[in-house]
């Protein structure tokens, strides 16, 4: 949890990939879908994307977390402007 609250983007994605997976801590997705988003919102505030990308896959697959075509969509819309700006 603390990778998150200090703003490690990587480290936070990890976290949510171990609560979908249930590393080293019980499967959790609701916890795994927070930490998505955390994650998320910390690349995108250091002009990276690829945590929304992840996220986005991961709902739209339903692998890991319940699938969700609307938190899919939610997901990768937040990275679009990251992907534009990169071209």
């Amino acid at each position: 949890d603390l990778a998150c609250t200090n703003g490690d983007e990587a480290k936070c994605l990890m976290l949510a990939f171990r609560y979908a997976r249930g590393q080293e801590t019980p499967a959790d997705p609701l916890k795994a879908g927070n930490y998505f988003d955390k994650a998320c919102d910390m690349g995108l505030a250091s002009g990276k994307s690829a945590a929304c990308l992840v996220a986005g896959e991961m709902y739209e697959r339903g692998q890991f977390v319940p699938r969700d075509a609307t938190r899919a969509l939610s997901f990768r819309t937040k990275a679009m402007p990251k992907l534009r700006k990169a071209k």
